[in-house]
């Protein structure tokens, strides 16, 4: 990242702490970096902890195409318990003890039935989101209503589970398996555990949570925030603290989040039309896919291409990243 990018700021992976909400992160790091302009991508839930990217500065301005990706996430489910919020720190509405027999069947055959129902989330298409959730309805959350005691009819979503995998299981006090599931955005993993403790017949839930990849990033490269905080000790300014980390390789840059998408490098003369919102004409093939269009190697715009004719198209921007004096920066 050169010092023109470091200006427009980064992205940054956090490891997210147990009881932490998102937006505490986000405020957190708000203190320490002297800066207002961050937003996280994907909200993790209190109890759940793990990856949580967040975007600095004009990075902020990518959230949107961020909006979109896939999540792998570890998760450790208890059966023959449920609880209203569906995971640990719940109430318990029902409870199952195994009996000797299904203790005995479960141990004779490696665990089928439980096989089968993690194998049988890959078929799942929809699915509502828990009462104690995020999910909007009629302009308050979902868990506002829980915790006020209503009820409240939420949407089906559509969701893919590309792959579950059985990571370990054991039979105890009580049946439990550790599972990493592949998804699309938009997925409670909550309400997977649940699925599989009505398939069962014994109820469920998520002893714990933890998100391993978002999109393009990945746990291993994260950071916590104690050791962002011991970072950026002896740093008065945002822009030091910001070069602190770029020198550490923690602020990527924000073209990383557009992994999936073509590139396409722009003249002078298109750059500063694309700044200066421009029609900008380009002779090219592309039609209608999301473009990241460069200049001098710096991300400076996402967008479309407009067939106008055959061989020619127009630049339709989403997003513009920089300003004019970026660009020469």
């Amino acid at each position: 990242m050169s010092e023109r990018q470091l200006l427009s700021g980064g992205i940054l992976l956090i490891d997210k702490p147990e009881g932490w909400t998102s937006f505490d992160v986000v405020s957190k790091m708000r203190r320490l970096l002297a800066i207002r302009k961050i937003g996280h991508i994907g909200t993790l839930d209190p109890f759940a902890v793990g990856l949580l990217p967040v975007c600095v500065g004009r990075a902020t301005r990518m959230v949107r195409f961020m909006d979109y990706y896939d999540k792998i996430y570890r998760v450790t489910v208890v059966f023959g318990r449920s609880t209203d919020t569906l995971d640990l720190t719940g109430t318990t509405v029902s409870q199952h003890q195994l009996t000797a027999d299904e203790r005995d069947q479960l141990i004779k055959t490696d665990y089928q039935l439980l096989r089968d129902a993690v194998s049988s989330l890959t078929k799942m298409t929809v699915q509502t989101p828990p009462l104690y959730s995020a999910v909007k309805i009629n302009g308050r959350r979902s868990y506002e209503y829980a915790r006020s005691g209503q009820t409240v009819e939420r949407p089906e979503r559509s969701i893919r589970v590309y792959r579950a995998d059985v990571d370990s299981i054991t039979l105890n006090d009580s049946l439990k398996t550790t599972l990493t599931i592949h998804c699309s955005k938009g997925t409670y993993i909550r309400s997977l555990c649940e699925s599989l403790g009505e398939m069962l017949g014994w109820g469920a839930f998520a002893e714990s949570l933890q998100r391993i990849a978002c999109g393009p990033y990945r746990l291993d490269h994260a950071i916590t925030l104690d050791e962002l905080g011991s970072m950026l000790k002896g740093f008065d300014t945002a822009e030091a603290r910001l070069k602190a980390l770029q020198n550490e390789n923690h602020l990527l840059p924000i073209e990383t989040a557009l992994t999936d998408c073509p590139a396409f490098s722009l003249s002078e003369t298109e750059a500063l039309g694309l700044v200066h919102g421009q029609p900008v004409f380009v002779q090219t093939e592309y039609d209608g896919e999301r473009i990241g269009f460069y200049y001098k190697q710096q991300l400076i715009a996402v967008g479309r291409f407009e067939k106008e004719s055959p061989g020619l198209g127009r630049i339709r921007t989403e997003r513009v990243l920089i300003d004019h004096a970026d660009l020469y920066r």
